[in-house]
């Protein structure tokens, strides 16, 4: 059989087709006669095929070579014309296999390009999330050690309050404390004036008595005075030293009160933390039994219905048995019916297969060497194919690793900023931190100094207030008891007037004169006898 003109491939149906067509052409038309049938031909009419005359025998020969050398034109036009056809396919088929092969490389690389970019894209998108994620964190914590800081700060600024409040009441219960003593103090005195008085007007109906009264009044209230004078230096002293501890003991139970504030403080977030382990602890517990009891009075509310129900359970189920049953059939009947189907398929591309097998036999040894011809071809032009095609490719793929190093080197520049940026944020945010944090502990330090050293000065002022009321009470007391004592002076004086007569008091001023003369010289010699 004749080549059609495309190496490297097996004949088509088509010249068998053209080949049984030139057969029809002949037997139509009055094609070459058989061997067998010339040679009756001749043995029957004298050597001419046929039984005809010579005459005839050439015309018809004639025009049976003239058709068959138009129908072998025809043909092998026909066959000319095919093999040019399928020699422009080929190369048709060529650059179009050669063009979708640098469209696949170059989809390839836009792939392999298109994942790396949402490789980079979805890190990028993951990393913003994290930051995100830690940012809100951070603001989260920041937020809420913001709030538990005020929430402390409103407690201490209650607790002053409370404090101040209790400390001032505690001052005004011991103001009132001392104005009772000192009103208590005023009316004993009173009595104790007014009981003078009584002892003075019956004293003074003993006028015998009288001077010795008076010389020992006078001692007394001297005794008194000087008594009073080292008395209130020693009361001045004591004060001095009971304010020096004083102060002591309150900065001590300052420091105390703000230690035990700080130990409270430590218990009662324990404390919270073991309530709240607790709470949630005994939340799990309620849960758990709420489900239990809540399950289980469902299941046996199911299950009751089920027991009233009974006879429609049964008929469900043979319904549903039933339905299941059929449907098993009819998977059954439709699964032999696929078998056999199968089976027929089976054999008939079987069939198909062994003609096609032996057709192939047939032919393959004719074309063997025009297969082995077009192989080697095929092999050659793919082999300088592939040659030329990874030439390319190993030139772009140096122009790609020279950009992907570019981009990476462009990607780490970027990544380097990012992070330095990234770290001096970071820096400044904890100096930020630091300095507000420097910055509240010494306006807390500088507040409680200033609350220290006012409150000194409250109880210093309030000391004062103190010491002018009492320095003020002890003069009014005294100024009242030397109003008595001279009212009551001059009362005796002008009775002592009335009622002794002048000889009487000039002799006792005289002899009062003399006492007193006497006291002043034995006075004199004891401080002689003391130098």
């Amino acid at each position: 059989r004749p080549s059609t003109g495309r190496p490297g491939r097996p004949p088509r149906a088509g010249g068998t087709a053209l080949a049984k067509r030139a057969q029809r052409e002949l037997s139509k038309g009055g094609g070459p006669p058989a061997i067998g049938s010339l040679k009756a031909d001749q043995a029957q009419a004298g050597g001419l095929p046929g039984g005809l005359r010579p005459q005839q025998s050439q015309l018809l020969r004639r025009s049976a070579a003239s058709k068959i050398q138009r129908v072998w034109r025809a043909s092998h036009g026909r066959r000319t014309h095919v093999g040019r056809c399928q020699k422009k396919e080929h190369l048709a088929a060529t650059k179009i296999q050669a063009l979708w092969r640098g469209f696949a490389v170059v989809r390839r690389r836009h792939n392999k390009a298109a994942t790396e970019i949402q490789r980079w894209s979805r890190g990028f998108i993951v990393r913003l999330g994290r930051a995100r994620v830690r940012a809100a964190i951070r603001i989260q914590r920041h937020s809420r050690g913001m709030v538990a800081r005020r929430k402390i700060q409103g407690k201490c600024q209650a607790a002053l309050s409370i404090q101040t409040n209790i400390r001032a009441k505690l001052a005004r219960k011991r103001v009132e404390v001392c104005r009772k003593e000192a009103a208590e103090a005023s009316l004993l005195l009173q009595n104790a004036a007014r009981q003078k008085q009584a002892y003075e007007v019956a004293e003074q109906e003993r006028q015998e008595k009288a001077t010795k009264q008076a010389e020992h009044d006078a001692a007394t209230r001297i005794q008194r005075v000087n008594r009073g004078n080292v008395g209130r230096q020693k009361f001045d002293k004591k004060k001095q030293e009971h304010e020096a501890i004083e102060a002591q003991h309150k900065a001590a139970m300052k420091l105390q009160t703000m230690e035990r504030q700080h130990r409270a403080k430590l218990e009662v977030e324990e404390l919270r933390k073991l309530k709240r382990e607790k709470d949630d602890k005994s939340a799990t517990v309620i849960r758990k039994y709420w489900l239990r009891f809540f399950y289980r009075r469902k299941f046996l509310n199911l299950q009751k219905e089920l027991r009233m129900h009974v006879d429609s359970v049964v008929v469900i189920q043979r319904y549903v048995r039933g339905f299941v049953v059929r449907s098993k059939m009819w998977k059954d009947a439709i699964r032999a019916e696929e078998q056999l189907w199968a089976a027929v398929e089976l054999q008939r591309c079987w069939r198909g297969y062994l003609g096609r097998v032996r057709w192939e036999l047939e032919y393959e040894k004719v074309f063997s060497r025009q297969e082995a011809a077009s192989r080697l071809q095929r092999h050659i032009r793919g082999w300088l194919a592939r040659t030329r095609t990874d030439r390319i490719r190993k030139q772009r793929a140096r122009a790609e690793f020279q950009r992907a190093r570019l981009r990476f080197k462009a990607a780490q520049r970027i990544q380097a900023l990012a992070r330095g940026v990234r770290c001096r944020n970071r820096i400044n945010a904890f100096k930020q931190r630091k300095l507000a944090a420097v910055v509240k502990i010494q306006s807390i330090f500088r507040g409680h100094q200033l609350r220290v050293r006012l409150w000194d000065r409250v109880v210093a002022k309030r000391t004062v207030q103190i010491q002018a009321s009492m320095r003020g009470f002890l003069v009014r007391n005294r100024r009242f008891h030397v109003l008595v004592k001279v009212i009551c002076i001059q009362n005796n004086y002008r009775k002592w007037l009335r009622w002794v007569p002048e000889q009487e008091r000039n002799s006792r001023s005289e002899a009062w004169r003399v006492s007193r003369a006497e006291a002043k010289a034995a006075a004199e010699e004891a401080g002689v006898t003391a130098r």
